[in-house]
């Protein structure tokens, strides 16, 4: 089956976009700038979810997360601000702050 260039594949209910980068376990990468804008500019002249998904080369969950929100993918993306693993310096870190602040001659 092909749809608009696509090789759509139906496999338990999922659909996989080859061309998109899609696979069984979903999204490999984020939208582009250009996917964004073709969307919402699909979606503005026609008010159809699906069909400007399509055009933009994306799944339909994925553009109504970005219709609803109406923001770009840069903004939607949170940045986290906890630390992925301990601190390796924790120990030594008051000895080293300390040799930085004293006063060399």
């Amino acid at each position: 089956m092909t749809i608009i260039g696509l090789s759509v594949v139906w496999d338990d209910s999922a659909v996989v976009f080859a061309a998109t980068g899609w696979s069984q376990r979903g999204l490999l990468r984020m939208i582009t700038k250009q996917q964004y804008r073709k969307l919402m500019n699909e979606y503005q002249a026609t008010g159809n979810v699906t069909n400007s998904a399509l055009k933009a080369a994306m799944s339909r969950p994925t553009a109504r997360k970005y219709v609803t929100a109406a923001q770009p993918p840069e903004e939607l993306q949170v940045k986290h601000r906890w630390r992925t693993r301990q601190d390796p310096l924790v120990e030594i870190w008051p000895q080293a702050e300390a040799c930085w602040r004293k006063p060399r001659i």
